[in-house]
């Protein structure tokens, strides 16, 4: 499984409001607001996703793919 791949099963889950409310909490290094780092998935589909994923032999690629663009990705690994 691709780091695409993952995206896009992250992107299909996204939540912008919830995304929005997350850029507030957690700033980029200048303090500013960084929405386009963040895909914005919730907490529970996030864990689904991980269950799936563990039981994937193909996802060593994503692991592996460092460093993650989203903040949702690190989440995930």
């Amino acid at each position: 499984m691709t780091e695409k791949d993952i995206q896009k099963m992250l992107f299909e889950k996204q939540d912008k409001e919830y995304r929005d409310f997350q850029a507030k909490l957690i700033p980029d290094e200048n303090g500013e607001l960084k929405t386009d780092s963040m895909i914005g998935v919730r907490t529970p589909d996030l864990r689904s996703l991980a269950k799936a994923l563990a039981r994937d032999p193909g996802v060593s690629g994503f692991l592996s793919a460092l460093p993650h663009k989203y903040f949702d990705e690190n989440q995930l690994h």
